[in-house]
């Protein structure tokens, strides 16, 4: 319960101090300041942008309450104890909690009276376009917030400061401290030091979003700096330092035990408020459906730089799964600092992230919830993933231990988590068999395919089946493999490809190092400087007027390639540059039936495409970059289709279009006439102060 006396000590300091604030003619420089330096930041962040939102205005203005609040916080004690009144003032029969909330209340109020001069940027913007009014709101509480904590920080500073000057100084460069501590991504707990920054606090409620631990962090600043004050002011009262230092202890405990209180509970009600019109920062009923069916942790390392936008995006998608209840757990990662990391974990270059439940690991190439949904779906799931290799038509078998044979390279997808197995087509029961299958190799062969067979293949790409061909090579056409691509425009050509960049003495072994596209297949390979070697490879072209019966897009990307010297031997044509292995992409979206509630599907038929079937056999595979090349393309075919119905609308707002007058007209009502219109009782209290 409150002391005896203490709203009524409240009203009598608040009554004092907001007269005295308003009296001052500084208050009103320090607003005409305020609102001048956060109509220029508006201006120029709008003229670079364009857009109707003030997420990036917000982050900005955050920073300048760093060096704000303090100048209008030091009014609180350090310029009652460098005028001498602060002794007089502590003699009062007043409750000196209430005192101290008092003096708190005053630059709050102040500091949220500038801050809400937002709104007047929300009204010109909301000439030009349309504004997310949600979203804007968040920004404003998120400010205000942060702006209350920082008070209470240097109300604590200036309980001890001589001077208002010096006391100023030191809660800047307390507060500055607090908030460079963002970028400790690197020390040892770089991540919790991190996660006690300020600046991390607001990063959610910017986009629009405001989670209960943040205000509950805010609230124990708040509660902190508003106790330390208190405890440091007895001191004051001229308490014997025996006792003092025992009140200071026992106040410290207290103060400490309701902060964890505080804290704790902020943690563990991970509640979340989204403002945006589309609540396109809240998980989708799917997302949490499938993250929460997933019962062992789940582990997201993030490879990107930790001071990026990338990484304040992957930050606030990790706090939507873990304010849904996900048993979640974030590690950002610099790939400059730990490059070996990288490369062990699989993960090719920046922008991707590594999804690890249990012992199973999926690779996400990009930051969103479609991805690391599927991440966490494929990873988190008990099944096997059989890869499946034909035979029937002189194939290479996964059981054969020699040069020629495939069981090396069986072995290898073991250990990435696959189930190789042998299926035979044309045999009884060929299309149950195929129908589990992740993947379909087809290893080499010169039969032709029956009829049956090619339409048991044609329905299996048609459903979002995944293949790799890999040609037999040398000089026949590889007419099986030609029976399954004629659909997607792509042909292998007969003869072997021969290459001045190849083993010595044999021109049909040629060592590639040109890869020519930024695909995830050979990214690792290329950066790395890995070559592959391709022997008895035969062209790949792709063209043609022939094109998929469904409509569906297709996308042919090329993946190894010889020098610009390359020519086919027996063949007259001219030396040139030669496609030795193709990624083809299919994607079609499908509308579900009933049972799916009509929700869309997304097909991704994935085909890999390769000129020679021994860059997989045991005598080759372990050699240059092969194992590597043909592993990432087994990966990337065997890839699931994404969950799209793991994805809101959008949202967001249009580019505006602003003229020259537009512009001039921004100036005057954002930065002009508010600097001016602060400026207005300044003649006045000049006036009165020097009468005295």
């Amino acid at each position: 319960m409150l002391e005896p006396g203490f709203l009524r000590s409240y009203a009598a300091v608040l009554r004092r101090e907001l007269h005295s604030l308003a009296v001052l003619p500084q208050t009103y420089v320090i607003a005409a300041a305020y609102v001048v330096v956060s109509g220029v930041f508006f201006v120029s962040i709008l003229g670079r942008q364009q857009l109707p939102d003030l997420e990036r205005f917000y982050s900005n203005l955050a920073a300048t309450l760093v060096v704000l609040v303090p100048i209008i916080s030091m009014r609180g004690f350090a310029e009652e104890r460098a005028t001498g009144s602060l002794d007089m003032m502590l003699s009062w029969p007043l409750s000196r909690a209430a005192t101290v909330l008092a003096k708190f209340s005053v630059p709050v109020i102040f500091s949220w009276l500038l801050i809400s001069s937002s709104w007047l940027y929300v009204r010109i913007l909301s000439r030009y376009g349309t504004v997310e009014i949600g979203k804007q709101a968040a920004g404003v509480v998120g400010l205000m917030a942060l702006s209350a904590a920082f008070c209470a920080v240097a109300l604590a500073v200036s309980a001890r400061s001589a001077s208002v000057a010096g006391g100023a100084f030191l809660a800047v460069l307390v507060l500055l401290s607090a908030w460079s501590v963002q970028y400790a991504e690197s020390w040892p707990l770089g991540s919790t030091l991190a996660g006690l920054s300020p600046a991390r606090r607001i990063e959610a409620a910017e986009q629009g979003v405001l989670y209960a631990s943040d205000l509950a962090y805010f609230l124990v600043v708040v509660v902190l700096g508003l106790g330390l004050t208190l405890a440091l002011l007895e001191r004051q009262r001229g308490v014997a330092r025996r006792q003092h230092a025992r009140r200071l202890g026992v106040l410290t405990a207290g103060i400490a035990a309701g902060a964890l209180v505080i804290g704790v509970a902020g943690a563990s009600f991970a509640g979340e408020i989204d403002l945006t019109p589309t609540q396109r920062y809240t998980l989708t009923p799917a997302s949490r459906n499938i993250a929460r069916a997933v019962h062992a942790p789940v582990v997201v390392s993030a490879f990107v730089d930790p001071e990026s936008g990338e990484a304040v995006q992957i930050r606030n998608l990790y706090r939507r799964y873990r304010a849904a209840g996900v048993n979640m757990s974030l590690d950002i990662v610099d790939p400059d600092r730990e490059p070996g990391r990288m490369k062990a974990l699989g993960v090719s270059g920046y922008g991707q992230l590594q999804v690890r439940v249990g012992d199973r690991a999926e690779i996400a190439d990009h930051f969103g919830e479609i991805a690391l949904t599927s991440a966490i779906y494929r990873a988190g799931r008990t099944d096997t993933r059989p890869v499946c290799f034909t035979t029937g038509h002189g194939e290479r078998s996964i059981d054969n231990g020699e040069p020629d044979g495939y069981s090396q390279l069986a072995g290898v997808l073991r250990d990435i988590g696959y189930e190789p197995r042998t299926i035979a087509l044309a045999a009884a029961g060929g299309s149950a068999e195929l129908r589990p299958c992740s993947l379909l190799i087809v290893a080499g062969g010169r039969g032709l395919l029956e009829l049956d067979e090619r339409v048991l293949l044609d329905d299996f790409v048609r459903t979002g089946g995944r293949m790799l061909l890999l040609s037999e090579g040398g000089q026949q056409e590889a007419r099986s493999m030609n029976q399954i691509l004629e659909t997607f425009g792509v042909r292998v050509q007969p003869g072997t490809v021969e290459d001045v960049a190849s083993l010595a003495n044999d021109p049909a072994s040629v060592v590639t190092v040109k890869y020519p596209s930024e695909s995830p297949v050979t990214k690792g390979l290329s950066q790395h400087g890995l070559p592959t070697l391709v022997v008895g490879g035969q062209e790949i072209v792709a063209g043609g007027e022939a094109a998929p019966p469904d409509g569906g897009g297709d996308s042919v990307t090329p993946l190894l390639q010889t020098t610009g010297d390359a020519w086919v031997r027996g063949a007259n044509g001219p030396s040139k540059v030669r496609t030795l292995a193709v990624a083809i992409d299919r994607s079609a979206i499908i509308q579900g039936g009933a049972a799916e509630r009509g929700s869309p599907s997304l097909f991704r038929a994935r085909i890999g495409v390769v000129g020679s079937v021994d860059v997989g056999s045991n005598r080759d595979l372990a050699r240059f970059g092969n194992e590597e090349f043909l592993t990432s393309l087994v990966q990337w075919t065997a890839t699931e289709a994404e969950i799209i119905s793991a994805s809101r609308d959008p949202g967001g707002v249009r580019k505006i279009e602003l003229t020259a007058a537009d512009q001039d007209d921004i100036v005057r009502r954002a930065v002009v006439f508010p600097g001016l219109a602060a400026l207005v009782p300044l003649p006045i209290l000049v006036r009165r102060m020097r009468r005295g």
